[in-house]
């Protein structure tokens, strides 16, 4: 996992290095924004029928892009509430995850209009498991994560699709997002 991170890293600084000096970078300064999710989850040691892996999401993110390609963002994820089976059959509760981030981004504009980006950072989770059966279950952590995704600039607003991956113990969430962000 954490041999996928630097790659994934390596990938991107090596990406912003190389093309991004072939295009000029605007840097928007600071920044707040937000977004929906499609979150899939991935639960390993468990019985797959018995977590619903699909749910809405949302994300809560503030960051300051700098001249040179980079910038830095942190923000606040709901992974969304999963449905808990039980293994004759029927719902026996929920599974909620949310999660703080913090991450590094690189980026390259291409044109004025639209700028790709990735970003390698380190989340803070928080899993709580609720139901009849199963009691109350609160685990968290914290993991590293990686992301990346196209930016539309219309103007100061801009409207992001983005992919990020959180690997933690026994979960991990993929986020598919579509979202705002406005200069502060």
């Amino acid at each position: 996992m954490r041999a996928t991170v630097l790659r994934v890293s390596g990938v991107a600084l090596t990406l912003v290095l190389v093309l991004g000096f072939a295009a000029g970078a605007s840097a928007q300064g600071a920044y707040i924004g937000g977004a929906y999710s499609w979150a899939t989850l991935d639960v390993s040691d468990v019985n797959a029928d018995l977590v619903h892996g699909r749910a809405d999401a949302y994300k809560l993110f503030v960051g300051v892009e700098l001249p040179e390609f980079v910038g830095f963002e942190v923000g606040y994820v709901s992974f969304g509430s999963y449905k808990v089976g039980e293994a004759g059959g029927g719902t026996s509760g929920n599974l909620d995850s949310k999660a703080w981030t913090g991450a590094v981004i690189g980026r390259i504009p291409i044109g004025p209009l639209l700028t790709v980006y990735a970003k390698v950072g380190y989340f803070y989770w928080d899993t709580q498991v609720e139901g009849q059966t199963i009691g109350q279950l609160i685990r968290n952590g914290h993991d590293p994560f990686y992301g990346g995704g196209v930016r539309v600039n219309l103007g100061k607003l801009s409207v992001l699709g983005e992919y990020e991956r959180f690997n933690r113990s026994q979960l991990k969430n993929d986020l598919f997002s579509l979202g705002l962000r406005i200069p502060l």
